[in-house]
């Protein structure tokens, strides 16, 4: 017997309704996962990697950490091919040797000048004196 007069129990109209329930409720979840998100990432994003790229692609800061190593690095574009670096990195002490933290100049991929230290040691500061060729350009 109908509920009230032209309405049938298993009609389309309750399905409709029952539809139009379970989206309200869908929405209302997810717009509760939102407002976590939100809150959580106004506190700590946590990533391996992460790059900071120009318009064109260029990688301009890479941010890193990966199993027993972070690093901070920026680079600029040379006047030449390539580019030039500054690495900021630590490395965990691992089969006996010590933690490892440092600073290293980079230009085409070669470390020109650096500054290394070993836990419980003095720093080393180091430059490269001799370059093998040194009008050449960075690559």
């Amino acid at each position: 017997m109908p509920d009230h007069a032209g309405h049938r129990p298993d009609s389309a109209h309750d399905h409709l309704d029952a539809r139009l329930a379970t989206l309200e409720a869908t929405v209302a979840e997810i717009r509760a996962r939102l407002a976590r998100l939100r809150r959580h990432l106004g506190e700590e994003v946590r990533t391996h990697r992460l790059v900071v790229t120009e318009a064109d692609g260029f990688e301009r800061v890479i941010v890193e950490g990966a199993s027993s190593y972070g690093a901070v690095t920026v680079r600029a574009r040379s006047a030449g091919p390539g580019t030039v670096a500054v690495d900021i990195f630590a490395a965990d002490g691992r089969d006996g040797d010590h933690a490892h933290i440092g600073v290293a100049l980079i230009d085409a991929g070669d470390v020109i000048a650096a500054v290394d230290a070993l836990a419980g040691r003095p720093a080393v500061v180091w430059t490269q004196v001799e370059r093998p060729d040194p009008q050449a350009p960075s690559r």
